[in-house]
């Protein structure tokens, strides 16, 4: 099992806006799990559903709890 992270979203971000809405809002919390090295899947309790987030997103939007 892997072990759940908890993040901070630091800037509000939307990985497909147009289809989706927004996935994360900033000062919010969210759990994801790290997926392959390349990148997290973290729930969005905004959508619904696991969004998966590049390492590079991941470091720009969002800091580990």
């Amino acid at each position: 099992m892997r072990q759940k992270i908890l993040f901070k979203c630091v800037e509000t971000f939307a990985s497909e806006p147009e289809e989706y809405g927004i996935d994360f809002v900033a000062g919010k919390r969210y759990y994801g799990e790290l997926e392959d090295d390349e990148g997290y899947y973290i729930n969005s309790t905004e959508n619904g559903t696991d969004v998966f987030v590049t390492n590079e997103e991941v470091k720009e939007y969002f800091q580990v709890q």
